[in-house]
């Protein structure tokens, strides 16, 4: 093969550069039922090197492709896009897609190109693979890096306002105030936001102000820690509401909890 193109992009540093494969833990329906579930194990190598192997990993994806999973998490690790596309470029007939309920990735590292090379990070693979490689039912979840998270606010917000027809949830585990700001002010002054991924959930640090729109305002308690409701709409079309709701998980000594999501409107 005239070029070394690897399966993975990853950013864990205990992989090192002479390991060959790569094995993924799976849980999955069993056949018989009264056994509840099973894990399997799928190894898989990190640079292809030949034409079975070439084979025998697009026989697996293509496998993976027909299956559906309730969730799916990769940590510091992606499928390479480029890879898949490379396997899949002459069958239009397989959609290059997973099937997944909840979609979790984690990027704490700028992730390299390979194990053997590290001069490029390429972080916004992760969202490509998000969005053009998972056909997701119910949420998508992002943790990355807080030392990297400015770089990516553009990217995070684009995908926010424009990906709702692919994207019934979105949740991001960040602490970032100018995100949050940029949400709260695009629902409220946009005239367009039928695009928008219509819930959206920041398990974040913020202390945030009541929204001088708010209306129908909520003080209660949820399970030991106070939480506060309320709508509040868009300017230029009162009937598109939007709800509020925000938990303070402190006692918990946890991360608040913020779900903005989109109302039906009312005729």
């Amino acid at each position: 093969m005239a070029e070394s193109i690897p399966l993975f992009f990853h950013g864990v540093e205990h992989i090192q550069d002479d390991m060959e494969s790569i094995a993924f833990l799976m849980e999955m329906p069993d056949s018989d039922e009264s056994s509840g579930l099973r894990f399997g194990q799928l190894i898989l190598p990190i640079i292809p090197k030949t034409i079975e192997e070439m084979i025998f990993v697009r026989y697996c994806l293509e496998q993976l492709f027909n299956w559906f999973f309730h969730c799916a998490e990769f940590d510091n690790i992606i499928f390479n896009p480029k890879m898949i596309n490379l396997l899949f470029d002459n069958d239009k007939t397989i959609p290059r897609q997973f099937h997944v309920q909840e979609l979790t990735l984690v990027a704490g590292n700028d992730m390299k190109v390979s194990l053997r090379d590290t001069g490029l990070p390429i972080n916004e693979n992760i969202f490509e693979f998000a969005l053009n490689h998972f056909v997701i039912y119910d949420n998508l979840g992002f943790s990355l890096n807080q030392n990297n998270i400015g770089k990516y606010i553009d990217v995070l917000f684009n995908i926010i306002i424009n990906e709702g027809s692919k994207l019934p949830e979105i949740c991001f585990n960040i602490k970032s105030s100018i995100l949050y700001y940029r949400i709260i002010e695009y629902i409220t002054t946009s005239k367009d936001v039928s695009k928008m991924v219509p819930t959206i959930t920041l398990n974040c640090g913020l202390i945030v102000p009541l929204n001088e729109r708010a209306e129908n305002v909520e003080n209660t308690q949820e399970y030991g820690s106070k939480v506060i409701k309320y709508q509040f709409s868009n300017i230029y079309c009162p009937k598109v509401k939007f709800s509020f709701w925000h938990q303070n998980m402190k006692f918990f000594n946890g991360e608040d909890l913020i779900e903005i999501k989109k109302m039906e409107e009312k005729n």
